[in-house]
């Protein structure tokens, strides 16, 4: 993705108020966040080289100081955390293998979204988004009644199974085909001859159902690109995270040598020795902290550390 297009997918973003949006096949190489010039924050997950693939996360001013954390999985998947209210949002990003690819590349893809998947806390609400590369087309049997909705276009191909395949043994739901819209809502790409498909989704867990008030299209967002802007909107409670003190980061690489601190240590602790029958066991572990707290301070060197909080990439869940 060239920064103009970039710079216009933002822009078709803020016009149409949109907090949170995925990127897939920007084909930039490593991973990492950046500021753009328009504001707001992008988290990317990159291949070794630049060219191809790419998945990556853009929120806007008001979602930065939410964000608990992000995880650059690989070149097609990654993961941001948002703090909530009564429970945190998680937000998948994909870009699934071509129909062109091997079923092992394929396959490989939905291993490695079951292992994130596996690995976010039950309690978070999660929303899976990006390029499939399928089609699911509408319901086709009883049994995704809760999955397929009737809103589907096209027909129902090979990497359209396998994504029911996935949502059905996941309990998740295809929110595109849910919501009844005009046909020019619901497509999601134009292929070079002209015809219009359905290969983007938003799934999201059968629990979490009714936060969801609705997903289309919007056609006339100019994005520089052949898919349209796929847009849900989903009702979620999140709160703004509150700047907490910085943990301070001590170098003891000298710390054998530093005589003045080992010799202050050893003759706080002999004064203390004499009053700790005196002292209640909380009192006596507070004295204890402070003592070095307090002389480290004095004695130990402190390793400068950088002020943003973005610099640590892989979220802590």
């Amino acid at each position: 993705m060239k920064a103009g297009t970039l710079s216009t997918v933002i822009k078709e973003v803020r016009r149409n108020k949109i907090t949170i949006c995925g990127i897939a096949e920007h084909r930039w190489s490593g991973k990492g966040h950046f500021t753009p010039a328009e504001g707001g924050k992008i988290m990317y997950s990159g291949g070794d080289k630049s060219g191809y693939g790419g998945v990556a996360v853009y929120l806007d001013k008001d979602c930065i100081n939410m964000m608990l954390g992000y995880n650059p999985v690989n070149d097609r998947i990654m993961s941001v955390r948002l703090q909530g209210t009564a429970h945190n949002l998680r937000i998948i990003q994909t870009y699934t293998p071509t129909t062109q690819a091997s079923e092992e590349e394929r396959e490989l893809f939905y291993d490695c979204l079951q292992q994130t998947l596996d690995a976010v806390q039950k309690q978070d609400e999660i929303l899976i988004m990006g390029d499939f590369n399928a089609t699911v087309s509408k319901r086709m049997s009883e049994k995704e009644c809760n999955t397929i909705g009737e809103y589907g276009i096209g027909t129902r191909n090979e990497a359209g199974e396998r994504l029911v395949e996935f949502c059905l043994e996941n309990n998740f739901f295809v929110a595109n085909t849910m919501f009844q819209n005009h046909r020019r809502r619901l497509y999601t790409w134009t292929h070079p001859d002209c015809s219009r498909h359905q290969i983007d989704y938003i799934i999201a867990q059968n629990r979490w159902r009714s936060p969801i008030m609705g997903v289309r299209t919007l056609p006339g967002a100019d994005c520089g690109t052949d898919h349209e802007l796929l847009m849900a909107e989903v009702k979620t409670r999140l709160i703004f995270l509150k700047p907490g003190v910085r943990p301070i980061h001590y170098d003891l690489t000298e710390l054998p040598l530093n005589i003045a601190y080992k010799l202050e240590i050893k003759n706080r602790f002999d004064v203390l020795g004499r009053i700790t029958e005196q002292m209640e066991p909380n009192d006596l572990a507070t004295e204890i902290n402070k003592i070095f707290k307090e002389t480290a301070e004095k004695h130990i060197p402190k390793i400068k550390t950088k002020k943003n909080a973005l610099d640590k990439q892989q979220d802590s869940s």
